[in-house]
């Protein structure tokens, strides 16, 4: 059960960062969302 949860925060870490770069980026962040 450690693993998964290293690996579900190692998961978020990397949204948050990536959120954070489409937010710097916002006409990155609007083309992502729309593909989504």
């Amino acid at each position: 059960m450690e693993n998964l949860g290293n690996a579900s925060e190692q998961k978020l870490n990397i949204s948050g960062k990536f959120l954070t770069f489409l937010l710097d980026r916002e006409e990155y962040g609007i083309e992502v969302l729309r593909i989504k």
